[in-house]
């Protein structure tokens, strides 16, 4: 009891604990009006049919959409995305973690407001039973397990742990959610051939061991494929091969689209962050590598790829996710230019886009649930009943209230973070 009241007397973590609460009842509001999509049922049917892996995708998904049905009894919208909406907040706890634990508090805080508002990151890995779910959660423990390896706290010479081993355990179970995992591996990895401080983990037993609980962890997924000609390998590998000429105008309009995904007044920053620091860190030595190479092969890569192929919007998101810390790097060059923009002018700047970027994105995904499917944003994606779009139409009003009190307590402590 001590323990927690010793917690709650910390204003930072009470402002964690109704943060993480109020996204987790607002998401849990629109999952319960949001008519399931197509996807959502495939999945489904991935429950009837337990295997050790499936043709498109890793396992994990199957089992996240199980686990409200298994603690209800009852297949619903709500039931199937139960799991995604608990894993979605323990996602958002460790990644303020790791910001906290690379750069402050006060990084860590701005970063899960940030996260908690983003509306590709509310409906792709909060809301909707996706394999994005389980990936996003794994992801975020194992970066926040790396960066207490790689950066201990009393700033000591690195010396490799057992958390190395941990390590390669969470990135075999985040591609046990999708394959998109591997990235991370390939991410920690070069991180780990580029920094010199940290190059003898290479030569450690416990990265054996790590490489060795990785292999354990994919054996599943190496054993299904194996029954069935690697045909998941080969389907997924025939994507990234080019079938037609590139494009370069393609790949600017996957940028855009990205960034329109992630909200202008969040999207657009984030590139100039992630762009601006790849740069600046091959110049300094600093914590900013290890975040940017576990960020940027993500969403490159597959932002390369919509030269010659149409990409999801989640292939990318997992980079910009995890890029959310930098904005840190941003504040403080502002900071010490402080002639070029007068503090009454930047603070009245930052006030509006603090406020437009978090009102915005839930008033519109709200708006989108009222409305009539030939305007509705998901209308491509979900083919809902008149009985549905009643029922969010008469909740609509009370919803906009809620998000209008919640997006200003959240715009509030941002801007008190800034100033």
């Amino acid at each position: 009891m001590q323990t927690i009241q010793k917690w709650w007397s910390n204003q930072t973590n009470r402002w964690v604990f109704w943060i993480l609460l109020g996204g987790l009842i607002f998401r849990s509001f629109v999952a319960l009006l949001l008519p399931p999509g197509f996807d959502e049922a495939y999945y489904y049917i991935y429950t009837l049919h337990p295997d050790w892996s499936y043709f498109d995708h890793p396992p994990l998904v199957a089992w996240t959409t199980a686990f409200g049905i298994w603690l209800t009894g009852t297949v619903s919208q709500f039931t199937i995305r139960f799991g995604p909406l608990l894993l979605y907040t323990a996602t958002l706890y460790f990644l303020y973690r790791n910001a906290t634990q690379l750069f402050s508090q006060k990084a860590g805080l701005l970063t899960l407001a940030i996260a908690s508002t983003v509306p590709i990151f509310q409906i792709g890995f909060g809301i909707l039973t996706l394999p994005d779910g389980p990936l996003m959660f794994f992801w975020s423990l194992c970066l926040w397990v790396a960066a207490c390896e790689f950066f201990p706290e009393n700033n000591a010479a690195y010396r490799p742990t057992y958390k190395l081993a941990i390590v390669g355990l969470l990135v075999g179970l985040a591609c046990l959610g999708k394959y998109h995992g591997v990235l991370l591996g390939f991410g920690l990895l070069c991180f780990v051939l580029t920094s010199s401080q940290h190059r003898r983990a290479l030569k450690s037993p416990w990265m054996l061991l790590s490489f060795g609980l990785f292999l354990l962890t994919i054996s599943p997924i190496l054993y299904w494929n194996w029954q069935h000609d690697w045909v998941s390998f080969r389907f997924q590998g025939n994507r990234g091969i080019p079938n037609k000429s590139y494009n370069i105008f393609n790949v600017f309009k996957t940028a855009f689209i990205q960034s329109a995904y992630l909200f202008p007044t969040f999207g657009l920053p984030l590139w100039w962050v992630a762009l601006s620091s790849s740069v600046r860190s091959l110049k300094i030595s600093s914590r900013t590598p290890f975040l940017l190479w576990v960020s940027i092969p993500a969403f490159l890569s597959f932002t390369l790829m919509g030269g010659y192929q149409q990409i999801l919007p989640t292939w990318t998101m997992p980079g910009f996710f995890y890029c959310r810390s930098a904005p840190r790097l941003s504040s403080n060059s502002l900071a010490r230019k402080p002639s070029q923009i007068s503090r009454t002018m930047a603070k009245r700047v930052s006030d509006r886009c603090l406020y437009a970027s978090v009102c915005c994105p839930p008033a519109r995904l709200i708006w989108s649930i009222s409305k009539t499917k030939q305007y509705s944003t998901f209308r491509r994606f979900l083919r809902p009943s008149r009985r549905s779009f009643d029922r969010a139409y008469r909740c609509s009003a009370i919803a906009r209230k809620v998000c209008r009190l919640s997006s200003t307590f959240i715009s509030t402590q941002i801007r008190r973070l800034y100033v």
